[in-house]
């Protein structure tokens, strides 16, 4: 009787074990991609703030220009759009696309990151600053993981010299 009982707890023991180990690499995964989109986000936010004002993208539009102004009140994504489990963004949900990202510095920006584990997207939505000559500017990327799209924010603010 106490082999079956102790054999009862090892059992116990082992699947409790096993779901950390599971859910300890789900952890692990989630913080790589976050690590590695982080990454990208800061890589093309200090490319648009080192590019020319004129700069443009290969639409020919200014990577400052404002094309979407229906996502003026939510640049950042704050309705989790960009986090819907969609393959392509629809048309208006953002501005500028790594899709425009041509010639030199903005090519650099193109190189895969060290793991090629992960399919990331970047956009950036610009928002005009009321009463200035400035632009909000929200670097969104987003990848596939497990079944759904996350997706992470970084924010910064550019003036026309």
């Amino acid at each position: 009787m106490e082999t079956v009982v102790s054999m009862g707890l090892l059992a116990v023991g082992i699947s409790g074990a096993l779901a950390i180990s599971v859910d300890s690499s789900r952890s692990m995964s989630k913080s790589i991609h976050i690590e590695e989109a982080s990454m990208l986000a800061q890589s093309l936010v200090s490319t648009l703030m080192s590019v020319p004002w004129s700069a443009r993208g290969s639409s020919g539009a200014s990577l400052f220009a404002n094309t979407s102004t229906s996502n003026d009140a939510d640049i950042t994504d704050g309705a989790g759009v960009f986090a819907r489990n969609t393959a392509t963004m629809a048309a208006g949900t953002f501005d500028h696309s790594e899709a425009e990202i041509t010639g030199t510095p903005m090519a650099v920006l193109v190189t895969p990151l060290p793991t090629n584990r992960t399919a990331y997207q970047r956009y950036w939505n610009i928002a005009p600053i009321a009463g200035t000559n400035g632009v909000s500017i929200a670097v969104i990327v987003r990848w596939h993981e497990n079944s759904t799209w996350s997706r992470l924010v970084l924010v910064a603010t550019r003036y026309q010299p």
